[in-house]
């Protein structure tokens, strides 16, 4: 042969095994090669890896090697009564050992070897198996490869020496191939052996009858059943007995209890506020600890810790992958290792010959894939077109035209079953499937390799653009909460259908419809800047397509974006086409609107009369339409405008009518924009008790609903509120926190808003002076858009009328 190692079959490993139960007493290397590889010229190293191998299983005593003749292939002259004791032997009886290391605690026998490297984090999930395996007697630690399962079992077992004063054996079942082998694998650990006229597991049931021992079951996902019988057997036999077993799937046995052993905890992503240093989090320690080995000297700056945090959320923080990663230092820069994780498959393997275990990442994969039915491993291959997660509906929906949910959930449930999937119950009773980001590129690649890619894409496509127009009700109703929390959730998929829209005809109408229906959920997020982007993009594929009512939408939620952004003149270019087409149409109701926006963009230009032409306009032709989700933002958009325009009282009827129509039929939004509204009138009016409910019911809608434009509103709305009872310090804060707020949306304050702040900030700098104005307002800046509204809200919560003003809740320098 040519060097490379020759992996060790099924049957040649069967004959290994056969050897030792023989008890044959010296065989040369000559004569095993010709036995394991008949026909065959092997290298020596091959068959010393392979030697290795089965010592793992068996036990180093079951293997000796004799120096100049070959190897002496024995398991140990049990005593016949050692292992059947007598029924008043107590627990502490010992059982018939083969050579083990060292004892452990309390003297403890026990064949754990030393740690080759440490072990790091996990502390909360070794807690809870600690927990449990206090109640059951079986344990399963159950994870997709590379996820730590082994580690963590054996430092549950070292931590378990004490508990378990006859005995700790761990058992490495990865080699087996023959799941009748179990048996002799278990009693290699611990020293039994089969007596003529007695099976092994009966043997083994006698001499763990009655004792306190722990034994450790690795890698059973290829002889699960096996390993499940063996335990089931033993457990009936001796109470006092527990089992820890490691798997990619659950054993099945009764009783069982099963931990889904997560990857290590990563840093949120940079939008994600955090106040933890990414060293903080165990996917990082582990990946700097495992650098360090590579790179001794290696001590991470600012740059390189945040590198490395990005480098474990990429890779999911899979140990394995990470230790992968942390190997590519000798010869790549964490920079280089960075920018290669697009191709992590080819990246992250170890070149090792001698290994016996998988060590690349694709590997780990494969063999859970291997395992699959042809059936599960279509399925499987779908969920490569998701991002960010999918639910059950959405799983048929991109499997196949005409499949109904029954139909895909066995499949799904062996995915699960598999380590491949993660189920999470979301908030409301419904379930939401997730898979780690290298288990989705791999069945990216899969269904590539498949033929099959275009085709589910385009299925995925159809049914997020079906989806969103089928919940877009929901976005104007008193359920928006719930549904923008669902589209919280399918944010990444509603991305990948945007980006999928250019490479078929269908595209076009599907872009329109997500556009259409997705304008207020950009808003609301505060991310109306990338809704705006997408926007374009579907725009500019239907530039020359034929007018629709789905068409004069997309027009009109594109101009409502572009105009939070504060592009103004885009806006009346956009609106102008979406009022055109839906007159040309026919459709009334989007013509009204379309021309309510368009009056919002001349009020931005600075145009209050013909904003206020337009405005009047468009309500005049929603009234008679008698529809209160259209007629709330026309009522609103002619009181906006006199607010703007400082004609309050002119502006109040209309603020009360608007909110009136919200409480009998509309969405929260729509409340708490009405709610402020109403509030800078009563501020304006001296009227600060009313003030002070109305702006509090906004605050609690805004945090409720987490509505990031809203919430900046309130706070906005705070600062007048606070201003007028001459509460200056916190006043300035505040307005700092909601100027940050729009700064990062990219926003710009509404006309409106900027008016009836205007007067009160300068009350602000007069009272505070220039300087402790700025540097109130500046550390203001730092307080992130939540952390302010819940401020407004304790607030105003304490405060009642006739009472002193509100508390100062923040410090004041």
């Amino acid at each position: 042969m040519d060097g490379q190692p020759i992996a060790l079959g099924a049957r040649a490993f069967d004959l290994l095994i056969t050897l030792v139960e023989q008890r044959h007493r010296v065989v040369s290397k000559g004569e095993l090669m010709d036995q394991v590889w008949p026909g065959l010229v092997v290298e020596e190293n091959n068959l010393q890896v392979q030697i290795s191998a089965l010592r793992r299983v068996l036990g180093a005593q079951a293997i000796a090697t004799v120096p100049g003749r070959g190897y002496r292939f024995v398991m140990p002259e049990a005593d016949p009564s050692s292992d059947a004791l007598p029924s008043d032997a107590g627990p502490s009886a010992a059982l018939p050992l083969a050579a083990a290391p060292a004892p452990g605690p309390a003297a403890t026998p026990h064949n754990l070897l030393p740690e080759r490297s440490r072990f790091i984090g996990r502390a909360q999930e070794l807690a809870e198996c600690r927990h449990l395996l206090r109640d059951a007697q079986m344990l399963s630690l159950v994870a997709i490869g590379g996820c730590g399962k082994t580690r963590m079992a054996l430092k549950l077992a070292e931590q378990g020496l004490a508990d378990h004063p006859d005995g700790v054996w761990f058992v490495d079942l990865a080699p087996l191939q023959d799941p009748s082998r179990v048996p002799l694998a278990l009693g290699a650990a611990i020293g039994v052996v089969e007596q003529p006229g007695q099976p092994l597991i009966a043997r083994l049931a006698q001499a763990l009858a009655g004792r306190r021992v722990l034994v450790v079951l690795d890698n059973c996902e290829h002889v699960a059943a096996a390993a499940a019988a063996l335990a089931d057997t033993l457990l009936r036999a001796s109470p006092q007995l527990r089992f820890i077993a490691t798997s990619r799937v659950p054993l099945g046995l009764p009783g069982e209890r099963v931990f889904a052993l997560p990857p290590l905890g990563c840093p949120p992503p940079p939008a994600v506020a955090s106040r933890q240093r990414p060293e903080c989090y165990d996917a990082v320690r582990l990946f700097i600890d495992r650098l360090q080995w590579s790179l001794p000297d290696f001590r991470p700056d600012g740059y390189d810790s945040a590198l490395a945090a990005d480098i474990c959320r990429r890779l999911d923080g899979i140990p394995l992958a990470l230790e992968l990663a942390a190997a590519r230092a000798r010869v790549l820069s964490l920079q280089e290792i960075h920018a290669r994780l697009g191709d992590r498959f080819r990246l992250l393997k170890l070149a090792a010959p001698a290994q016996q275990r998988p060590q690349t990442l694709r590997s780990i994969i494969q063999w859970s894939y291997d395992q699959l039915t042809p059936q599960v491993q279509q399925l499987f291959r779908c969920l490569g077109v998701f991002a960010g997660g999918f639910t059950l509906p959405s799983l048929a929906a991109v499997v196949g035209e005409g499949i109904d949910e029954f139909e895909v959930l066995d499949e799904l449930a062996a995915l699960v079953d598999q380590s491949l999937v993660v189920v999470h119950q979301r908030p409301g009773g419904g379930s939401r499937y997730d898979l780690l980001e290298t288990v989705r590129l791999f069945a990216q690649d899969q269904l590539q390799l498949a033929g099959e890619w275009a085709a589910v894409r385009t299925r995925h496509l159809l049914y997020m653009a079906g989806w969103v127009r089928a919940g877009f009700p929901r976005l104007q109703g008193s359920d928006q909460r719930a549904w923008l929390l669902q589209l919280d959730d399918e944010r990444e998929n509603l991305l990948l259908a945007h980006d999928w829209c250019s490479q078929v005809p269908q595209g076009v109408a599907c872009g329109l419809e997500l556009t259409a229906c997705l304008q207020g959920y950009w808003r609301s997020r505060g991310i109306a800047e990338l809704g705006y982007r997408v926007a374009q993009e579907a725009l500019q594929r239907a530039v020359d397509g034929p007018p629709s009512p789905t068409y004069a939408e997309a027009l009109f939620a594109a101009g409502d974006m572009a105009y939070f952004l504060g592009l103004y003149q885009d806006t009346q270019i956009l609106l102008e086409r979406s009022r055109a087409m839906a007159h040309a149409l026919g459709e009334r109701r989007q013509q009204a609107l379309s021309q309510l926006m368009l009056g919002m963009a001349h009020l931005g230009d600075g145009d209050g009369d013909t904003a206020l032409g337009h405005c009047q306009a468009a309500l005049a032709l929603i009234r008679p339409l008698g529809e209160p989700g259209a007629l709330h933002p026309a009522v609103m958009g002619v009181g906006v405008v006199h607010m703007a325009l400082r004609q309050l009282p002119a502006a109040a009827p209309y603020f009360d009518e608007a909110l009136a129509l919200t409480r009998a039929q509309g969405s929260p939004s729509q409340r708490c924009v009405s709610l402020v509204n109403c509030a800078w009138i009563d501020i304006d009016r001296d009227a600060l008790a009313t003030a002070r409910d109305r702006l509090l019911e906004a605050a609690e809608i805004a945090d409720d609903i987490r509505h990031e434009s809203l919430g900046q509103m309130v706070v906005d709305t705070f600062v007048g509120w606070a201003a007028a009872q001459g509460q200056w310090e916190q006043a300035a804060r505040l307005y700092g926190a909601a100027q940050a707020s729009i700064d990062a949306m990219h926003q710009r304050r509404q006309p409106a808003i900027a008016a009836m702040v205007g007067p009160h900030l300068a009350r602000l700098r007069e009272a505070l002076g220039a300087t402790t104005f700025d540097r109130l307002q500046a550390a203001g800046r730092e307080m992130p858009l939540q952390a302010a509204v819940t401020t407004v809200r304790a607030c105003l919560l304490p405060w009642r009328a006739g009472a002193e003003p509100a508390p100062q809740l923040l410090p004041s320098g």
